[in-house]
């Protein structure tokens, strides 16, 4: 299963890097995949002040022979960013160490060093069926990765450690992957939801394991997308995970929509002001850009 899920992220990011005019218009300058025993992959955007890393965490079947994995989001900012300076005090000093290279990636020989649960600003979930008709993608991040340190020794009160924006940067690598996913397979959304809940904040405190709190200022957001080959009849194991989705976290906020044609239309505006759909999901479904590296006879 983890092959299979490893090989559908390769097929996305295959099918970028032998189309040119997809590269430019997605800004995606780079993919690197580490070959080790977690599939990992790295990715550069243009104009992004960071490096981004995709990391399969959990694999497994569900439904009638349905794959899921989990994959964790995770982003490395440029030391002249201004996201930099969000990072709590452990984080930006192995940022700035050697355990990084020149590209603003872990570098291989010391990438395990890094703490598996830091850097990371979302999660996303990828659904396949295994004939690979259909794909349900969802993300979900906290608006505001806030980490709070509790007093110890001379401290009198509770600060505020950092705290990158996990919704902003998740969303970001995520609709670069949705427009992947739409011209590689030719679908478009056929289904989506999108759902607001109570988040919550890490709490460190001198000598004690770190916890997690609720808090009113901070929101865990969930997209949904769902892209199948016929909007009229989406498949029913698809729905029906969505819909179980619902039903476990019962009390959420909750938008959600089918599509009934192969066309976008204006949606729900999103914590940050921003679209939670992009009609690029659409419209690259439609397109049949060319290799540059294919032959002029088309034999290959």
């Amino acid at each position: 299963m983890e092959t299979f899920l490893q090989g559908h992220m390769d097929g996305l990011l295959v099918a970028a890097s032998w189309v040119e005019r997809l590269r430019e218009e997605l800004g995606l300058e780079g993919v690197h995949q580490v070959w080790g025993e977690v599939p990992t992959w790295y990715l550069w955007l243009a104009a992004s002040p960071g490096t981004y890393c995709l990391e399969m965490v959990h694999v497994s079947q569900v439904g009638d022979g349905l794959i899921n994995g989990s994959f964790a989001v995770k982003f490395y900012p440029a030391l002249d960013s201004e996201f930099f300076q969000d990072l709590p005090p452990l984080e930006k000093q192995l940022r700035e160490s050697t355990l990084f290279d020149a590209s603003g990636a872990p570098a291989f020989e010391t990438r395990l060093d890094i703490p598996a649960d830091l850097f990371t600003v979302g999660v996303l979930a990828l659904t396949v069926d295994p004939d690979q008709e259909w794909g349900l993608y969802t993300i979900t991040a906290l608006n505001a990765c806030r980490q709070i340190g509790l007093p110890g020794g001379g401290e009198k009160a509770e600060t505020l450690l950092g705290g990158l924006p996990g919704w902003e940067l998740s969303f970001t690598l995520y609709h670069k992957l949705l427009c992947l996913h739409a011209f590689h397979k030719k679908h478009p959304p056929v289904n989506a939801q999108f759902s607001v809940e109570p988040g919550f904040e890490k709490v460190y405190t001198p000598g004690v394991d770190v916890l997690t709190r609720p808090c009113s200022a901070n929101k865990t957001l969930t997209l949904s997308v769902l892209f199948a080959p016929d909007p009229v009849n989406p498949p029913a194991q698809a729905l029906e995970l969505m819909r179980g989705e619902l039903d476990e976290n019962g009390g959420r906020k909750i938008v959600d929509q089918h599509f009934t044609c192969q066309h976008f239309r204006g949606w729900e505006i999103g914590p940050a002001g921003q679209p939670v759909l992009s009609e690029d999901w659409w419209r690259l479904a439609g397109v049949d850009y060319k290799s540059e590296l294919a032959s002029s006879c088309g034999c290959c």
